[in-house]
């Protein structure tokens, strides 16, 4: 029997989860369903350059970073929207960088902290320490299209309507972030889960989306599909 995988949300999270799923269950029929034209999301516009926070999501940052790595080298970056860019962290807090660095210094190119004369001279209101370094940052308005092709090419059907309940396909997972709380608690944790047969999730990025491949594969087959 072919399954059935319905996917909340075709912002970047949504058409990441719809790739990664295709990917892994190519036999399956995935639909992503939306309320709104992408346009007026929250993916359309943000750009910022990467960074990991919180060194608990280091392994997936890195899967993340690899996958933009991928993009740059093969892909132009007016058709995905990923780019090489160098930016700065200011701080007061030296330990707060170190953080920073402990989370993602060997994943980035160009970690380094800058030296007080380079602090003074670029920044009109410095702070006491600053790291320097070079990653990718990906434009919504290009990256999620871009996405969202790919995931046509596999089959991925989009559609535009409003869901009200969980519990109408096989398989559903929940894109929405924010705008998705009135279709659950949205108390799941930041990874794939099983919840009363149903997949509900909210982990994000890239490597979010991968993870829930092996989810996916558990419920609606038994064969092992490579990556």
């Amino acid at each position: 029997m072919t399954p059935k995988i319905a996917i909340i949300g075709e912002g970047v999270i949504g058409c990441s989860t719809a790739l990664q799923v295709a990917q892994a269950v190519p036999d399956a029929r995935v639909t992503v369903l939306s309320d709104r034209p992408f346009e007026q999301t929250c993916s359309f516009g943000p750009a910022g350059l990467f960074r990991i926070d919180d060194i608990a999501n280091r392994e997936f940052g890195k899967s993340t970073f690899d996958w933009f790595a991928h993009l740059h080298r093969t892909e132009k970056g007016d058709k995905t929207g990923v780019k090489l860019l160098s930016g700065h962290i200011q701080s007061d807090s030296k330990e707060r960088l170190e953080q920073q660095q402990k989370a993602y210094g060997d994943i980035v190119y160009n970690f380094r902290f800058l030296e007080k004369r380079e602090i003074l001279d670029l920044f009109p209101n410095p702070s006491e320490h600053c790291i320097h370094y070079t990653a990718f940052a990906s434009e919504g308005n290009k990256y999620v299209p871009y996405l969202k092709f790919q995931c046509q090419a596999r089959g991925v059907e989009f559609l535009h309507r409003k869901v009200r309940d969980l519990e109408e396909g096989e398989q559903c997972c929940n894109r929405l972030g924010e705008a998705g709380k009135p279709l659950g608690s949205g108390n799941y944790g930041c990874r794939p889960e099983r919840y009363f047969g149903k997949i509900r999730c909210t982990a994000s990025g890239y490597e979010g989306a991968k993870n829930l491949r092996g989810v996916v594969r558990a419920q609606t087959s038994s064969e092992d599909y490579s990556d």
